[in-house]
């Protein structure tokens, strides 16, 4: 009788172990483990991944794991222009990819859309 009731209690113990792991009970992001790039217009930028090149309001480069976090809760944040932005949770800045100029630090971690700027921006590590 013992010997299950045991073995269900380390079973138990392992399952809730496995789910903690990462965890700082917070809405802290895993690391990213995709390449991390230098960015050639602004000095001390860093990309990440393939540097979520993004145009027209829609995500051109994006990577597998951001794919993911996308479906996370969201905030709103605000540029330049009041135009509001929906992206989830991460201190990013935007650079503009035509003067190299930085434009807003804000926090997000995906830039899913801002539909009034015509150039493309680059969100970048902070």
């Amino acid at each position: 009788m013992r010997r299950p009731a045991l073995a269900l209690a380390l079973l138990l113990g392992a399952l809730a172990a496995t789910t903690q792991v990462g965890s700082t009970g917070s809405n802290d992001l895993p690391a990213e483990t995709t390449a991390v790039h230098r960015s050639t217009t602004a000095t001390g930028a860093t990309l990440l991944s393939t540097s979520y090149t993004v145009s027209a309001g829609q995500i051109t480069a994006v990577s597998p794991r951001l794919r993911g976090i996308l479906l996370l809760k969201t905030v709103t944040a605000r540029f330049g222009s009041g135009v509001p932005v929906v992206c989830t949770p991460g201190v990013f800045t935007v650079l503009n990819l035509v003067t190299g100029l930085r434009e807003a630090t804000y926090t997000c971690v995906g830039f899913l859309e801002d539909a009034d700027r015509p150039r493309p921006l680059r969100i970048t590590v902070s």
